[in-house]
C-alpha cells in the first residue's frame, strides 16, 4: 500500500508552493550549480549540492522527489522564464517601434498643418552651385561644348628624384 501511494507521488505535478521550495534552494547553492567548470571535482560538487537540495526538499511537507525530477523542474522552470522574457523584449520592442511611428505620424501631421502658415514666410533660396558655370567658361567667354579640352587647367610642376634621394623641383 505505500508502494502505491509513492508511485501516484511520483506523477503528482508540481503545486506553486513546491516549485517556490525549489526555488529557494537553489538559491542558496547557486554558486555551485551554475559553474560552468565540469572537471571531477566541480561535477563531485554539483552532485553533492543536487543531493543536499533533494534532503532538504524531501524534509519538508512535500511530496518526496528524486534529484532528477528537481533537475528536471529547476531547467523547466529555467526555459520558461527564458521564454517569458524573450517575449516581453519583443513586446517593448514592438512597442517601442509602435510608438517611434506613431511619433512620425504625429510629426508629419504636424508638418502638414503649418503648411498653411508657412506660406506667408519668405522662402530661404539655396546659394547655388557655380562650379558647373565656371567650368563651362574657356577665357572667361561661355562655352556651349563642355568637352573636356575646353577646361583651363593649370599645369603641374613636375618632380623628380635626385640622385640622393631628395625629392628636386625641375623648373618650368
Amino acid at each position: 500500500m505505500n508502494n502505491t501511494n509513492k508511485n501516484s507521488c511520483e506523477r503528482k505535478v508540481f503545486s506553486e508552493r513546491d516549485k517556490l521550495l525549489l526555488i529557494s534552494l537553489v538559491d542558496s547553492y547557486k554558486h555551485i550549480l551554475e559553474n560552468k567548470k565540469t572537471d571531477a571535482t566541480n561535477v563531485e560538487k554539483k552532485n553533492g549540492a543536487w543531493k543536499e537540495i533533494t534532503d532538504l526538499y524531501n524534509a519538508n511537507d512535500v511530496c518526496p522527489r528524486t534529484d532528477k525530477q528537481l533537475r528536471k523542474l529547476r531547467e523547466n522552470l529555467k526555459q520558461r522564464t527564458r521564454k517569458i522574457d524573450s517575449e516581453m523584449r519583443k513586446d517593448s520592442q514592438l512597442q517601442s517601434e509602435r510608438n517611434a511611428s506613431q511619433a512620425f505620424i504625429e510629426v508629419t501631421d504636424a508638418q502638414s498643418n503649418m503648411g498653411d502658415i508657412d506660406q506667408d514666410k519668405p522662402e530661404i533660396k539655396k546659394k547655388q552651385d557655380t562650379t558647373k558655370a565656371k567650368k563651362s567658361m574657356v577665357n572667361g567667354q561661355p562655352n556651349g561644348n563642355n568637352t573636356s579640352e575646353n577646361f583651363i587647367t593649370p599645369q603641374k610642376k613636375r618632380k623628380r628624384p635626385s640622385v640622393c634621394g631628395t625629392i628636386q623641383q625641375e623648373h618650368p
